[in-house]
């Protein structure tokens, strides 16, 4: 297929701009409607969807490569927006976000400014033209008209989606576009918790998704193609689309991975408590469980063959979670738990959150903990765990993210699989000392787990704040997720880890130092105690760190569990600090930084 604008629109669009093609076509005159390209004469109505169109323009013709962001006129070819182009973008972008008609009941001139239907009727007039353009800057044909009008769109519509998503208390005209986009797109996934469509109850009351929160903020664009999410930091480094836009985030399409964005469980918090609550310090509970592991933990699945034949150099295993398989080691577990938040209660006011590694509980005692946890800490946010089981009992590698508002019914659970296997190789059985899987023709042994549809999900915290989660590989693995990280920029990252000492000399402080220098992120790693111990039992030395620390400062932070069982309570506090677009449009945003931890002992 040709690369040209219309035959892009129509990719994008299948079905056209409009989410009624024939009500609109009767409203044309005969000539009008009879056009082929009619579905698609109209701007789409939401600021969303122009941004997803906007940026694959952009996308597909490299056009941020040929945009200059230097104010004045130059002699150097490329594009450039002048200060007052610029100043009439984001004005244009803040009158769209300023209309409370409903957009899809309302007319096309009620539902948007002018200049955005001019803008798209320039684009359209260029329907038949190449998206790729010009390497000969001499060439009159270098900038096309449409190649400006896609810049000026995806400026406008990014300014129209106004930052409601992370700032409910500054939901008022200046962002009722945002917050209309807000309510039609993710309303099943913020208020409506009762919907049985969307959720099933556990044992405990918690709400479980069954779907998941819609993979693009947009309506008519074709998500196998494109999506769009609400973003949060803009990188200080590079050029390219997520450096130029402060609201939203094109992402890839869903089919290979699918995103998606949760926004916070509402909280009937007055806006001054709600400002507090951003201002308030994160005290985390990291409880680096389990704190020891047998070799024999790692055994051969059952569906792979000891008999090696013809050129298979590899084998598959499971971990079998012995420290939670009777009903005394599971009570006992959740009696640690109790006497750390007892302990941890009395160095802070208030503990928000628990996290654990990877493979570290299955989706029963999970539950169980979280019920728990809320008990004991009213104020609880959230509890990240990896677990070998789901809430259908099935077996694998799962990361679980609950989530609270007000109350412990005001919950959700959201669970996904691994996106990567682990691969042990010969140095890993020796560092670990896994005898059990040590055979004359065994090369590699891979982890027994089913990926299935790989998802990554964002999450809203106290507002200002979006949050994720990784496994282990997929820290590492750039081919999945890190794109979607680095495009969405979460101020968070959690790493729930099966490996050893935690120190920015290993691989897991390679990639946090990539992640927290684009796109600014804060990340912290966490793995077993047991794993880090058994490494340090065979070689005799070692780290006992099983936390690490990175964020964009450059600041590292090691975190020490050197005997006994217990957690590591961190505190972080948040940092109001500036990020600007390549235009130079500033942004505030929040940044996590180190604070203060303390190692509790039971």
């Amino acid at each position: 297929m040709n690369k040209t604008i219309g035959n892009i629109i129509k990719s994008l669009f299948p079905e056209g701009t409009q989410p009624d093609t024939a009500a609109m076509l009767e409203h044309l005159d005969a000539d009008t409607a009879g056009n082929p390209n009619a579905p698609w004469l109209f701007p789409p109505l939401l600021p969303s969807d122009v941004f997803a169109i906007a940026g694959y323009i952009c996308k597909v013709s490299s056009l941020v490569g040929h945009l200059d962001p230097h104010i004045e006129p130059r002699d150097n070819p490329g594009f450039q927006v002048s200060s007052d182009e610029r100043r009439i973008l984001v004005d244009c972008g803040a009158s769209w976000a300023r209309l409370s008609a409903d957009p899809v009941k309302g007319h096309i001139e009620e539902a948007m400014p002018e200049p955005v239907v001019r803008l798209w009727d320039e684009i359209i007039a260029s329907w038949n033209e190449s998206v790729l353009l010009k390497r000969d800057t001499s060439d009159e044909k270098y900038a096309p008209r449409w190649a400006k009008a896609a810049l000026s769109l995806f400026i406008i519509s990014d300014t129209a989606f106004s930052r409601a998503y992370f700032d409910r208390t500054t939901i008022d005209d200046s962002n009722v576009m945002a917050a209309w986009v807000s309510a039609l797109r993710l309303g099943a996934f913020t208020e409506s918790l009762a919907e049985e469509k969307a959720m099933s109850s556990s044992d405990d009351g918690a709400l479980v998704l069954v779907g998941d929160p819609p993979s693009s903020i947009t309506m008519m664009a074709n998500t196998a193609l494109a999506t769009v999410l609400p973003k949060s930091r803009i990188p200080s480094v590079g050029v390219g689309l997520r450096n130029l836009s402060r609201n939203l985030a094109l992402l890839p399409g869903s089919s290979e991975l699918r995103l998606s964005y949760s926004p916070q469980i509402h909280r009937e918090l007055s806006s001054g408590a709600e400002c507090e609550a951003r201002g308030k310090p994160l005290n985390l509970l990291l409880i680096p469980f389990p704190f020891e592991i047998d070799a024999l933990a790692f055994e051969p699945s059952s569906r792979s063959e000891r008999k090696i034949t013809g050129e298979r150099d590899w084998q598959s295993f499971r971990v079998k979670q012995h420290w939670i398989d009777d009903a005394n080691k599971r009570q006992r577990f959740l009696a640690q738990v109790s006497v750390m938040l007892d302990e941890a209660k009395r160095e802070v006011d208030e503990i928000h959150g628990i996290i654990l590694p990877e493979l570290s509980l299955d989706y029963e005692l999970y539950v169980k903990l979280g019920e728990q946890f809320k008990e004991i800490c009213p104020e609880a946010e959230l509890c990240l765990a990896g677990l070998a089981t789901n809430m259908n009992a099935e077996h694998g590698n799962f990361l679980a993210i609950r989530e609270w508002g007000e109350t412990s019914n005001h919950t959700r659970i959201q669970i996904r699989s691994k996106q990567q296997r682990w691969k042990l190789d010969l140095n890993q059985l020796e560092m670990y000392g896994l005898t059990s899987l040590v055979d004359a023709t065994t090369k590699f042994w891979w982890e027994d787990a089913h990926i299935g549809n790989r998802s990554l999900s964002f999450h809203s915290l106290r507002d200002d704040t979006v949050f994720t989660s990784l496994i282990c590989e997929e820290l590492a693995r750039s081919d999945s997720c890190h794109d979607a990280l680095r495009a969405v920029g979460p101020n968070l990252i959690f790493a729930l880890l099966m490996d050893s000492a935690q120190i920015p000399g290993r691989w897991p402080g390679s990639y946090a130092t990539a992640l927290a220098d684009d796109p600014g992120s804060s990340v912290l790693s966490l793995t077993s105690a047991g794993l880090v111990r058994r490494s340090i039992k065979i070689r005799g030395t070692g780290s006992s760190s099983v936390a690490l620390w990175k964020d964009e400062t450059g600041l590292t932070r090691t975190f020490e569990l050197p005997k006994g069982d217990g957690a590591i309570l961190l505190s972080l506090r948040p940092q109001k600090i500036i990020n600007r677009t390549i235009l130079d449009t500033p942004s505030q945003v929040t940044s996590w930084r180190y604070f203060a931890h303390r190692t509790l002992l039971v």
